[in-house]
């Protein structure tokens, strides 16, 4: 691959829907004004000059686009008026990413997606259409794939053959699991809110004489109709979640190759990340109240390297698997992110003031209800709950140390553990306000590298004692590194 190739012809499709969805605003206003406007040029006619600007940019863009592989550094040159030039080296490459979408799938291309050490919310560089097997030659070249049988090149022309490794461990998800995760995901209550302002509208659409006649049989029906609608909108709302998340997701699968994880998903667009294991930086286990009743855990990973879905911090690991097989299939992956027996809870002292977070604001809005709402008495059953919810999230949070990582349990409206490998942790933090110097209290908050913006993760009110044992395991890291620094001078 060391000649100057093109994207397939396909990827002017790709960049001609990605540049529409930026028009998007525009490109709506001029065709729905255009049949009103008069005068030298018609707003209709700039509709027309946007989409044949759109299609002709997406061709000049294709046309200046070359990139070309020798040995591990990947050259791109793209620009229409201005000519750029990117280099990107293995060393610097943290991630590359292999996706799927429709049009791809199509002419039986990827897309490939490259982030580095310098990166941000955005790849570093994007192949729009490419075969897959040029896709894997790129990822075996830049992210150094610790299998034995790596890449090869050959330039005679159609570049590099690589024998693909069977993978170590490989863990499928079935499509039930998946079904079960969009039922018991939080997407059902937003689909459920866009369903509500949905049959709102409905009425504007239909004739007045219609609408008047509907109204007078929903009066006649009343509760009756207003409690079918509602569990009917719920049931909808859940079946699109469900499906969405089966489109999403589907067909999940997770392949360990030596130091190589290989995460796939996707049912219409098809997307795959290659991350190397010792670039792990944090694992976390979370799971709702529903998905707490039956048992289940979604797992995510932060890694130093990049995430396939642009601003997020995290990469998902799993969807959703039973507690019974996370410990089976965690010993793949790595052994020590195991849910502990038991961790260090916090002191009493702290359950008020957990209870008093959670609580305070429905309290607020419970003393003006009681006075000017007839029975608004009825309402303290919402304050109540959330005080003892309170007491739920200071019953389910606490901390652990043990030689290699720190686990951190945190309960907000979910359930999380958080497993932070010690070499990871770039710092170790406490704070204490003034409400918590009165009750010998401390935050703690540990800092990791993630893929945009980085991750901490925290306990609010750790006992001092508690802080004090954190604090020295963590030293421990810094006067080893310090002594073994000054042996090598």
């Amino acid at each position: 691959m060391n000649e100057w190739r093109r994207m397939h012809p396909a990827a002017i499709v790709t960049v001609f829907f990605r540049q529409l969805k930026d028009f998007l605003f525009p490109l709506i206003i001029t065709f729905f004004a255009g049949g009103n406007a008069s005068g030298p040029l018609p707003v209709n006619w700039i509709f027309l000059l946007l989409v044949l600007f759109i299609i002709m940019s997406s061709i000049m863009k294709w046309i200046f686009f070359r990139y070309r592989l020798i040995e591990k550094e990947l050259q791109i040159h793209y620009g229409i008026f201005v000519k750029k030039e990117r280099f990107l080296r293995s060393q610097r490459v943290q991630s590359v990413d292999i996706t799927a979408g429709i049009i791809q799938r199509m002419f039986g291309l990827v897309r490939l997606n490259i982030e580095t050490a310098g990166g941000g919310a955005e790849a570093e560089a994007s192949i729009q259409a490419i075969r897959r097997e040029e896709a894997d030659i790129i990822q075996a070249a830049l992210i150094q794939k610790s299998s034995a049988a790596e890449a090869t090149e050959d330039f005679s022309g159609d570049g590099i053959s690589a024998e693909p490794s069977e993978p170590s461990f490989s863990w499928k998800v079935p499509m039930s699991t998946i079904f079960t995760a969009g039922l018991t995901s939080g997407r059902a209550g937003i689909i459920f809110a866009a369903l509500a302002g949905l049959y709102s509208q409905v009425g504007n659409f239909l004739p007045d004489a219609w609408v008047e006649q509907s109204i007078g049989i929903l009066i006649e029906l009343s509760y009756w109709f207003i409690i079918g609608g509602l569990l009917v909108t719920a049931l909808l709302s859940w079946l699109v979640s469900s499906a969405w998340t089966l489109v999403q997701h589907g067909n999940f699968e997770v392949n360990r190759t030596g130091n190589d994880l290989e995460i796939n998903w996707g049912l219409l667009e098809r997307k795959q990340i290659t991350l190397q294991m010792h670039r792990i930086t944090c694992i976390r286990f979370i799971s709702n109240p529903a998905r707490q009743a039956l048992g289940m855990w979604a797992v995510y990973i932060d890694s130093a390297g990049g995430s396939t879905e642009r601003g997020q911090n995290s990469i998902m690991l799993l969807p959703l698997i039973r507690q019974k097989q996370l410990h089976t299939f965690m010993e793949q992956i790595d052994d020590t992110a195991l849910i502990p027996e038991k961790v260090n809870k916090l002191p009493k002292r702290a359950a008020r003031r957990y209870m008093f977070r959670a609580s305070v604001f429905w309290w607020l809005v419970f003393i003006p209800t009681v006075i000017w709402v007839p029975y608004g008495w009825a309402a303290a059953v919402v304050p109540l709950f959330f005080t003892w919810w309170g007491w739920i999230c200071y019953k389910g949070s606490g901390m652990k140390v043990d030689e290699k990582q720190l686990i951190i349990r945190q309960r907000a409206w979910s359930a999380i553990y958080n497993f932070v490998p010690k070499r990871r942790i770039q710092y170790l933090e406490n704070t204490q306000s003034f409400f918590q110097r009165r009750r010998r209290l401390y935050t703690v908050s540990a800092s990791v590298i993630s893929s945009v913006t980085g991750r901490t993760v925290y306990l609010r009110d750790v006992d001092e004692k508690d802080e004090a044992v954190y604090f020295s395991w963590y030293q421990k890291t810094w006067d080893r590194a310090a002594r073994t620094q000054k042996k090598g001078f």
